[in-house]
């Protein structure tokens, strides 16, 4: 008798070659109708892949010890775990086809008549299961010097080993010895380094220090301060495509000929009766998807810093300023292509961008993750605050700060972000050193908690219909992110898109009196880059994003039932005074789009600003 799950292999049903005969991967192709007529999908696939089978977390084990003696309160840590990551998929197990009328005209007609103008099929699944056994220890001693004087002594070690996969089906390309392009192929059986194939860093000591003085006596002024270093292990989206890229193939991809003409009418290369010609299964495994990872990979090490005083001021105000810095080191980073030419005038050579490419053996683009980046922070941060007093609670805190990170800001192969994360010049990093994409310069948030007091003492009706009311509202004002400008043009010949340059002795930001959403910067102060070159513009903070200015306030009412019953009454309104804040994502950055380069959200003169009004009410009891 034929199994129930046989109904839904609709794919094999159809007789589509290379078609899974896997169970977990039955259903139909993926089809899409593309023409004049519109744009249809036969089965309406909410997912045209997987499914995919994924699990993650952490087995995890920590004891402490703690012990006082005298001035001194002492404290050991052990903490072991051990990190686990599941994923299992196939990335097109059915097939894909598309129709765009090439044929007859018709795109619909095209489908009828079986006539593909694209196919592609990729059933080989891919199964990631890899772990990464840690573990730290850390002693701390908190030593109470004097009533106004503690200071904080403490060491950590940590280590992370390099994740392994559970059946060995684990590849790395090693960087070459110039320390830039990918180099070999590396597997469990290959690598120096063992299982986990690159090597394990077992240096991670750092210390911890911290101090709290009141130079004045008890409640005056407090001024605290600490350093310490903290190592953070790489994710494992890297780890991962090494397991992928262990076991995953390129599968069927085909494109249908060229469009006939009335004169010449073609024979349509793609049929729903032979949708892969010349394709076989197996041959040898080229690791198409396969990327590099540094083998010297080492864990990221942050330095954190800080001072503070802090003082009571009248009327119930405390008052702290304060001084907080980072630095990065060993930061990760990522490039999408670490197996591009020399950077050339594309005048100046005629071969294929991947004819020139430095390891032949990947004629592709090879994404690389590195431990090479660094970073810097400063702030200087204030806050008043009035604590609970008469009914009103105020809070105000101002932070000022800038942030310098390169050559990117993004690592672990996980993608490179919005406005300029990643970088581009892999032979001279140090032109994608800049500001931070998510730099803030400036940012005041401000609240206040108020219940209003005069109706407390009426009575009767009165009082219940005016006593009870709180008002309060949360004030937010910030810079905006920094962001890159754009080009789509290859200006070095290695299929990278470069950066426009800036023009000497122009500037990019406008005065307020000068801005608008038609014209937010200076279009003027960018030009095409030099050939040859990935052009001047910063990979962050060309252009600096519209800041954000945010009202909300609130309403609330309360009305007693007796002792134990309350009704709560309850209006929001979220952005008060409809400041418009445009999307960033709505700020025209590509250098070679004139229509809307400089332009925001369509050049709309006021915008499109909302107030939302929320009314609630609860019932306690």
């Amino acid at each position: 008798m034929r199994s129930p799950t046989t109904n839904f292999d609709i794919a094999n049903k159809m007789g589509i070659p290379f078609a899974s005969s896997d169970p977990k991967f039955f259903g139909p192709p993926n089809v899409t109708i593309s023409g004049p007529e519109g744009v249809f999908r036969v089965f309406n696939l909410q997912r045209t892949i997987g499914p995919r089978d994924r699990a993650n977390g952490i087995n995890q084990f920590v004891d402490q010890i703690s012990y006082q003696r005298g001035k001194h309160f002492m404290k050991a840590v052990v903490d072991i775990g051990l990190r686990t990551d599941y994923f299992s998929q196939a990335r097109d197990p059915r097939g894909a086809f598309t129709f765009d009328g090439r044929y007859s005209g018709s795109a619909q007609a095209d489908f009828v008549l079986g006539y593909m103008s694209a196919s592609s099929i990729n059933p080989t699944v891919t199964t990631t299961h890899i772990s990464s056994p840690i573990q730290g220890y850390s002693f701390q001693d908190n030593w109470s010097i004097t009533k106004t004087l503690t200071l904080n002594l403490g060491i950590r070690y940590d280590h992370f080993a390099p994740w392994v996969q559970a059946d060995d089906k684990y590849a790395d390309i090693f960087i070459a010895a110039n320390g830039i392009n990918p180099g070999s192929i590396m597997t469990p059986a290959t690598s120096p380094y063992g299982r986990g194939l690159i090597r394990s860093p077992k240096k991670d000591i750092v210390p911890r220090i911290g101090f709290a003085w009141q130079p004045f006596g008890a409640g005056i002024v407090v001024l605290r301060g600490g350093y310490g270093m903290y190592y953070t292990p790489e994710i494992s989206n890297a780890p991962f495509s090494m397991a992928e890229g262990a076991q995953a193939q390129s599968g069927a991809s085909l494109q249908g000929n060229l469009h006939p003409t009335k004169t010449t009418p073609i024979v349509p290369t793609l049929t729903f009766d032979n949708p892969f010609p010349g394709v076989t299964t197996g041959g040898p495994l080229t690791y198409p998807f396969a990327n590099a990872l540094d083998q010297n990979m080492q864990d990221q090490l942050t330095q954190q810093y800080n001072l503070t005083v802090q003082t009571q001021f009248p009327a119930k105000i405390s008052g702290e300023i304060a001084y907080v810095g980072a630095t990065g080191r060993h930061n990760f980073i990522s490039y999408t292509d670490i197996n591009i030419p020399v950077p050339v005038d594309p005048k100046t050579v005629t071969g294929s961008v991947a004819s020139r490419r430095p390891n032949q053996t990947f004629a592709r683009a090879v994404a690389g993750d590195f431990s090479r980046g660094s970073s810097q922070y400063h702030a200087l941060q204030g806050k008043l605050e009035r604590r609970v007093g008469f009914g009103l609670t105020a809070l105000g805190s101002y932070t000022w700060s800038k942030s310098i990170s390169g050559p990117g800001d993004i690592g672990g192969i996980v993608g490179g972000g919005f406005y300029g994360a990643q970088g581009i010049n892999i032979y001279n990093p140090r032109t994608d050193r800049s500001v931070s994409v998510f730099d803030i310069p400036h940012r005041f948030v401000g609240t206040v908690l108020y219940d209003v007091p005069f109706f407390r003492n009426t009575h009767g009706l009165k009082k219940a219909a005016l006593d009870g009311f709180q008002v309060s509202t949360i004030v937010t004002a910030q810079s905006g992110i920094a962001a890159a400008v754009t080009n789509n043009v290859d200006t070095t010949a290695t299929g990278q898109n470069s950066r426009p340059d800036i023009v000497p002795g122009q500037v990019v930001s406008l005065g307020s009196g000068n801005r608008s959403y038609s014209h937010f910067f200076n279009t003027a102060a960018f030009q095409q880059a030099a050939p040859g070159e990935f052009g001047t513009s910063p990979r962050s903070a060309a252009v600096r994003m519209p800041g954000l200015v945010n009202d909300d306030f609130s309403v609330t009412k309360g009305i007693k039932f007796g002792e134990t019953r309350n009704l709560q009454l309850r209006a929001d309104f979220f952005n008060l005074f409809k400041h418009y804040n445009p999307d960033p994502a709505t700020v025209g950055l590509a250098f070679n789009s004139k229509a809307t380069f400089g332009v925001v959200a369509g050049g709309t003169v006021n915008g499109i600003a909302t107030r939302v009004i929320q009314l609630a009410g609860k019932f306690y009891f």
